[in-house]
């Protein structure tokens, strides 16, 4: 198997974890925890206000990186993407979902 197709299963792996969790307890999903590792975790590079503090960070408020399920979202915060860390073994299943229920307020979707 070559790394890119393992990294395909992986991704594949957590998005269907994250889709699974996402299913089972997306009402349960804490906003206010979700800001809270937002701002500990995430402003530095993706900005308080979620615009992107360095090139290529995705801008939140136009929303074009939070068009895509929670279970997609999940994935790349859990496995990293691109210059962005995995945050797996940092935060776990529920404060992830937590921080993807904070993401959507920035588009007005809670």
């Amino acid at each position: 198997m070559s790394i890119s197709q393992w990294r395909r299963r992986r991704l594949w792996r957590g998005a269907l974890l994250g889709l699974l969790l996402a299913a089972a307890s997306a009402e349960a999903a804490d906003i206010n925890e979700g800001r809270r590792l937002y701002e500990e975790q995430c402003t530095q590079c993706h900005g308080p206000d979620g615009r992107g503090e360095l090139p290529g960070m995705p801008n939140f408020q136009q929303g074009d990186a939070l068009m895509q399920p929670d279970a997609a979202l999940f994935a790349v915060i859990s496995q990293g993407q691109g210059g962005m860390p995995a945050f797996e073994g940092m935060l776990n299943e529920r404060e992830i979902l937590d921080v993807i229920a904070f993401l959507r307020t920035f588009m007005g979707f809670y």
